[in-house]
């Protein structure tokens, strides 16, 4: 009995265990979901916010270059860290200030067409910001397919919990202690009488009479109906003679001890 009621214990212990970790795989491979498609709106968004952010690039650009004067500072460390030349190409400076800045070119001494930056600013912007989408996309992709290969692997762990769950119980089912039926031979065996005939026919007509017959509910909290209800002077006279005696004498000159009749005139 002692070691069954070990191994009980240590199976409930293990049953415990096992819908602590289902419930937090749970919980985990929905947030992982909702994170998968917060990640796809995310890229979604960002597909579509490319084209607006070039426009608003060009036109930045665009204002910048054309107050060259008031933005010198900022277009030539722009053109010198990217090493780029005017919003399209040098030529934007021809027509702009009918100059090359000296941003535009490579070496510090001399700037001649074979030292000047030939990409434009706006080409070499796009560039990296395509670069960087691209490199975002792929970091999203990497992590989603990291995500659903968790999730499936998180499906397939709770699926065998479940099933060792239903083991571990008919295992419990199975080492449980079973007292024998032993039937009692003090105990009465209650036989149903038979009916005789004429009292079955009666109850079957009744059976299948339906007529509607005025019954009689009593509540809970009323008195029981009592039947063959006798008074105390009915229960008097139905007892036997010999335990009639009340008490009372027979006198037996009673009508000498009656009370004269009075005469008014």
């Amino acid at each position: 009995m002692t070691s069954t009621k070990k191994t009980s214990n240590k199976v409930k212990i293990y049953l415990k265990i096992i819908h602590i970790v289902l419930d937090a795989l749970l919980i985990f491979s929905v947030l992982l979901f909702g994170e998968f498609l917060l990640v796809i709106t995310l890229a979604g968004v960002g597909a579509t916010t490319i084209n607006f952010a070039a426009a608003a690039t060009y036109k930045a650009l665009e204002e910048h270059m054309s107050n060259y004067t008031y933005n010198a500072a900022s277009v030539n460390l722009l053109q010198s860290d990217l090493s780029c030349c005017g919003i399209n190409g040098s030529d934007d400076w021809i027509t702009l200030l009918g100059s090359i800045p000296g941003s535009c070119c490579n070496s510090n001494s001399t700037c001649e067409a074979t030292h000047v930056n030939f990409p434009g600013c706006y080409t070499t912007l796009t560039s990296l910001m395509n670069n960087f989408i691209w490199l975002l996309f792929t970091v999203l992709i990497v992590l989603g397919i990291i995500k659903i290969t968790i999730m499936a692997l998180s499906y397939i762990l709770i699926r065998k919990l479940q099933n060792s769950d239903k083991d571990a119980t008919t295992d419990l089912t199975n080492n449980r202690t079973e007292i024998p039926r032993v039937q009692n031979p003090l105990a009465r065996i209650h036989k149903p009488e038979e009916e005789p005939k004429e009292n079955a026919k009666n109850n079957s007509i009744a059976r299948n009479d339906q007529s509607p017959r005025n019954t009689y509910v009593r509540h809970s909290t009323q008195r029981p109906i009592m039947l063959n209800y006798r008074s105390r002077h009915e229960n008097y006279l139905n007892a036997p003679a010999q335990l009639r005696f009340d008490r009372r004498y027979i006198l037996q000159h009673s009508k000498a001890l009656e009370h004269p009749r009075k005469i008014y005139v």
